[in-house]
């Protein structure tokens, strides 16, 4: 049996911009403390609170990006948090821009994702006459009757 479709475009856009982000909250934080040693207190806080807002942000889209993968019903949700997040993640340099935009990126595939788009005109492996395959999630259920037990959809 064929198992559910999973977000991966959207999971490697987000990890990666996820990556970046947390990259770039290290280097604030120990760029902070060489400010700081170097007798500037004012700045060295400065710089290491973007460094721990950045370092936050991306340590949160990394873990949003890893429950893409193994909770894709919740495209949406994560998508949404991710997109937020890496938005957020541009006010305090992004990971160097490029990881806040990836980040979007992957939000965005991760919101618009379809995963029936990928079941219909796929064969699914059956394991009795009367498994059927839902048109609009694609999953695999038994029986005859005249919706999908897990979206509700008519098939």
């Amino acid at each position: 049996m064929t198992g559910p479709r999973r977000p991966v475009e959207a999971f490697l856009f987000s990890l990666v911009g996820g990556l970046l982000i947390l990259v770039e909250g290290v280097l604030f934080l120990a760029v902070g403390s060489v400010v700081g040693s170097a007798g500037y207190a004012g700045a060295s806080v400065f710089i290491g609170s973007l460094g721990a807002l950045a370092s936050l942000l991306g340590f949160v889209v990394l873990l949003v990006a890893v429950g893409l993968v193994f909770q894709p019903a919740a495209h949406r949700g994560f998508g949404l948090t991710i997109l937020v997040l890496s938005l957020a993640s541009l006010l305090v340099g992004g990971g160097f821009y490029l990881g806040g935009v990836l980040g979007v990126v992957g939000g965005v595939l991760a919101i618009v994702f379809d995963a029936s788009s990928f079941a219909r005109g796929r064969p699914t492996l059956s394991t009795g006459p009367s498994d059927r395959t839902c048109a609009r999630c694609g999953k695999l259920f038994a029986g005859d009757g005249r919706a999908c037990p897990f979206c509700r959809a008519a098939v």
